[in-house]
């Protein structure tokens, strides 16, 4: 017996961009909790810098950046961990704009989509457009794919040098 065929059109690939540039950004977020758990819980220094355990992305982001840059410990993870921030920090804008944002425009003869979002910024809403083609959408989730491997890469060295063995069991098993 055959197996059936699936002939995917505009709407299956965009379906299939966007689903799998979240969930893959979700994998790099909970990598990221992982990192973070390992240096706020075990790295001297960490929780003199945030005394109380950063909760969402941005703060965690920022945790990272600062522990990198003021922690001798962590100096010869520095580079390498910044460069991976800097890589995320390059990609959250079109992930926020396409998850957080309402699909408001979708050319399929010129491929364009264009995403808005209304924002708050300090006392001010503020309307944000994020314009992209699908095969920018399926370029950022291949490169969130394969940003959040280094992520996973870099939060288990940190659980491996920081960590008891019990806690790298606990941790390993829930990341």
């Amino acid at each position: 017996m055959d197996k059936p065929s699936i002939e995917l059109g505009p709407p299956q690939v965009l379906i299939f961009g966007i689903g799998g540039l979240i969930f893959y950004y979700g994998r790099l977020e909970h990598w990221i909790d992982g990192a973070v758990a390992a240096i706020f819980n075990r790295v001297p220094g960490a929780q003199k810098i945030k005394a109380r355990h950063p909760t969402n992305a941005a703060e965690e982001i920022e945790f990272l950046k600062e522990c990198l840059a003021r922690i001798p410990e962590l100096s010869s993870y520095r580079a390498h961990g910044l460069k991976i921030i800097e890589k995320i920090e390059h990609i959250s804008d079109v992930r926020h704009g396409i998850a957080h944002g309402h699909l408001r425009l979708w050319d399929q003869k010129n491929d364009i989509l264009e995403f808005t979002r209304l924002r708050r910024v300090r006392k001010e809403i503020r309307r944000e457009t994020l314009v992209v083609s699908s095969k920018q959408i399926t370029a950022s989730m291949l490169y969130v794919r394969d940003l959040a491997d280094a992520v996973r890469h870099f939060a288990q060295t940190l659980i491996f040098e920081f960590c008891t063995e019990e806690e790298r069991k606990e941790f390993l098993s829930t990341l």
